[in-house]
Order: C-alpha cells, then structure tokens, then sequence
C-alpha cells in the first residue's frame, strides 16, 4: 500500500474546501473515498510507524560492527557481512544486513553516468557490423585458404516507412521486392484486347 505523502494531504484538503465530493477526490488521486474522508477528518494521514528500540532487529550494537567489519574490509559482500554476523549469534535475515550495510557504504554498484545515456535512431538509421577470423575453423575443414567473415546487420521494422509512405529500404524503381518484412506490390495491368 502507497502512504499519502503530507503534500498530497495538503492538495487534498484543498481541493476539497473548493467543493469536490469524496468519491471525485477518490477518483482523482487513486485513494479510496472512505480513506480520503477518514485522513480528512483526523487532519492528515497516520505518521510513519517508527519500530520501538529494544524490537530492532539491527541494533546499535549491530549497526557498530557491520560499520567495523566495512572498515576492515571496505568491498566486503553483504552475504560475507551476514555470514560473519550469524556466526557471532545474530539471528536476523540477510535483507536486514544487506539494508544496513548499505546504509554504512551505499550503494554497491552505481550507473555510470555518460555510459548510460540511451542512443535512439530511426529505423534503418542504424547497423551493426562484426568481423571474424575464421582461419583456425577453415583449417579444420581442410582448406588452405585463410577464411574472413565480415557481417553487417541493418536495424529495421516492419512498420517503418519513409517521407513518401515507402519502407525506406524499398528499392525504387524494383516494385515486388521485399525488404525488411514490407512487401510491395506491382499493379496488375489489364490485358489489351
């Protein structure tokens, strides 16, 4: 279930101080109207539960050595973190440790930021070329030729088409070829009597 942020609260009230029923404000926010009303009334949603102290599950003596264990160890895993924990008498699950030494080190992995960046192109805008050395391979075969490979792999769809309604890669002026899925077609001409 998703908690009403104090913002969403505050826009809430608002819109219903302007007239809107429940049911609308239900409709427009994806919370239920009974929700709506009862938050409304009490003056906001429930706050966070915050867990008692003595229920953690980390506690403050936990947190202490997964922070000293990273510090000795700064790539350790969280499951080496875990297992060395358990074997000293902790009985919480891996999550809990994993979310903990996150909160000590952050987080292990993170995207890079100018390799990330998503490269968008048209269809039959873009193509993938590979180069092979097949020599070894030919020579198994019993030939004595040195053998290349050299591929290509143009990006298309069978939806793409052009400035004038035509795939792009169909080749003009050959009607009835078939390319990238897009098969087009000749006129048939009527017989001259």
């Amino acid at each position: 279930m998703v908690m009403m942020t104090q913002e969403e609260f505050m826009d809430i009230r608002q819109i219903r101080a302007e007239g809107m029923t429940y049911a609308e404000i239900a409709d427009a926010t994806g919370y239920h109207r009974t929700t709506i009303s009862e938050w409304i009334r009490s003056g906001g949603p429930p706050a966070s539960r915050a867990a008692v102290p003595d229920r953690l599950v980390i506690t403050e003596a936990w947190q202490v050595r997964v922070a000293k264990l990273l510090r000795a160890q700064p790539s350790l895993l969280s499951t080496s973190v875990h297992d060395v924990m358990a074997a000293e008498g902790f009985d919480g699950s891996y999550p809990t440790v994993a979310r903990a030494v996150r909160q000590v080190r952050g987080p292990r992995f993170v995207a890079a930021k100018a390799a990330s960046v998503p490269i968008e192109t048209a269809p039959a805008a873009e193509a993938q070329f590979d180069f092979a050395d097949l020599c070894e391979e030919a020579k198994g075969w019993g030939w004595s030729v040195p053998l290349f490979c050299f591929g290509m792999i143009l990006s298309c769809h069978a939806g793409a088409s052009g400035r004038d309604g035509r795939s792009p890669l169909t080749p003009r002026g050959r009607p009835g070829t078939t390319t990238c899925g897009t098969p087009t077609t000749t006129p048939k001409r009527s017989a001259s009597p």
